[in-house]
């Protein structure tokens, strides 16, 4: 005879319950659960992160770059280190910096880093030789810069920190702007010089948008393989709503082609340097991935089945991408290795959230590669600060 009989099923309820909290309860004890070595980077009392997925923080002698911020200060450490050992060095501060994309922080070669920073009242980019210190200062900030280190991409940092906090800078106290200021500029880092800016009216012109000044800003800038092309979102605030809008600016055509104008882009890598792989909400609720052809201007999905979450895709070879996922109900986040062939997914780590699923403050992995695609960084929130994490073969 079972005890079971005798529980009335208001009881039976709630021994179910407490059941599965206690395995929520047992599971959350392991913060990151994956099958691979592991290291992480964090210091009392800090955030430790490197910011957004488009970067990556590793060079070729198994070095990181990262940022440290400390509680109530305006300014975070721009910190090297290897991932073999301990060999933690600080090189610089920035103010120039937010949760989701930090400074911008990334490497030009096995020893020199740029980032952004605010100086005598300007934003600048750093350029830092991380041996000997040595530093040049371009007087502007970059968003993005091509492989070729020739040209760079900025936007209205303080527009961006305004309109989208966590994206932008706000050491400004205000900014004035109108529909024929400069959106975008491209510009030569050998002579410091602009050689072209698209206008907020050029733009909403080639997309047939009419635009509110005050709603509507410019974000994710990213330049082609080739650095011939460069990929940008246009956000228009709808009732609350950022509905963000793709398009890619061609720069010996001195052309500007609209890829999607219906629905909301979010995330995105380039294939090669005709083909975009995007994030893209049908709804508010229904998020898919598809692949844009620049030059037929069409697109289609990308693995149908397996892919049903928002997330933020790097390519790993011609038919496998890595991504992740924002927190479960259980308060956890993926790391995938997606298979295209198959339309599967491998996880390759398990990861604890503590719950700020929301706003700038949310820690979303942003899983990267480094060069040999053997080993994978990400930024994570188990403890009620940010550690940097990277995940390798043993």
């Amino acid at each position: 005879m079972r005890v079971t009989q005798f529980l009335t099923p208001g009881i039976k309820a709630c021994i179910k319950s407490i059941v599965f909290s206690l395995k929520r309860i047992i599971k959350r004890r392991k913060r990151v659960v994956t099958n691979y070595s592991i290291v992480e980077f964090c210091s009392p009392r800090t955030d430790t992160f490197f910011g957004y997925y488009d970067i990556t923080p590793f060079n070729n002698n198994e070095e990181v770059i990262y940022v440290e911020h400390h509680e109530d200060d305006n300014s975070v450490n721009i910190v090297l280190n290897s991932v073999n050992d301990d060999a933690k060095k600080v090189l610089a501060t920035s103010r120039a910096w937010n949760w989701q994309q930090a400074c911008r922080l990334r490497w030009l070669s096995n020893d020199e880093i740029s980032f952004n920073d605010f100086h005598e009242g300007d934003y600048v980019n750093r350029i830092i030789d991380v041996r000997t210190l040595k530093e040049k200062v371009l007087p502007f900030p970059l968003y993005d810069i091509d492989k070729k280190r020739e040209y760079g991409l900025y936007l209205n940092f303080d527009r961006l920190g305004k309109l989208r906090p966590g994206y932008g800078y706000t050491c400004k106290d205000s900014f004035r702007e109108d529909q024929d200021s400069a959106a975008i500029s491209l510009v030569d880092i050998s002579t410091f010089t602009v050689v072209k800016q698209l206008s907020y009216m050029e733009i909403g012109d080639a997309f047939k948008r009419k635009f509110d000044m005050d709603k509507c800003y410019i974000n994710h800038l990213s330049f082609s393989p080739d650095g011939k092309l460069f990929m940008f979102f246009w956000i228009e605030i709808i009732n609350g709503y950022h509905k963000a809008l793709m398009g890619v600016y061609d720069i010996d055509k001195k052309l500007i082609i609209p890829l999607e104008l219906e629905y909301k882009v979010s995330h995105y890598v380039w294939l090669d340097n005709n083909r975009i792989l995007c994030t893209i909400y049908l709804t508010p609720s229904e998020c898919k991935y598809f692949v844009y052809n620049i030059s037929e201007k069409n697109k289609h999905p990308y693995c149908k089945g397996c892919l049903k979450v928002d997330g933020h895709p790097s390519v790993y070879d011609d038919k496998h991408i890595l991504t992740d996922t924002y927190p479960d109900a259980d308060g956890y986040q993926y790391l995938r290795l997606v298979d295209e062939t198959n339309d599967s997914f491998k996880n390759l780590a398990e990861v604890f959230s503590v719950p700020v699923s929301s706003g700038e403050r949310r820690t979303d992995l942003h899983p990267r590669f480094n060069s040999s695609k053997k080993a994978i960084s990400f930024d994570a929130n188990i403890r009620g600060y940010r550690s940097l994490f990277v995940i390798k073969e043993a």
